[in-house]
């Protein structure tokens, strides 16, 4: 699942854009997308770290099923990555 950095987050509007890691491509997301159960109140704000999809609308690219990455959210993620780099493969 890639991850991102959040550019910045307009509270008014909703929406906001997100900074990926892997290109510092830019893209647009709507706070409905925003996958946080634990912290339901929590606002997300530039600088936060998240994971995302990608999905194709009708105005471009944007990012879906956002979710801040955690300290243990993050490790388990590391862990995956280099265990997949060595032949094995867990499920997310």
């Amino acid at each position: 699942m890639p991850s991102g950095v959040i550019k910045f987050f307009n509270v008014d509007k909703g929406n906001g854009v997100v900074q990926a890691n892997y290109d510092n491509e830019e893209i647009f997301f709507h706070y409905s997308e925003y996958r946080n159960p634990s912290s339901l109140n929590a606002h997300l704000q530039a600088g936060d770290n998240v994971t995302y999809q990608i999905a194709v609308s009708e105005t471009g690219i944007e990012a879906i099923n956002l979710q801040k990455i955690t300290d243990e959210s993050e490790n388990l993620s590391q862990i995956n990555s280099k265990m997949k780099t060595v032949g094995y493969n867990f499920l997310d």
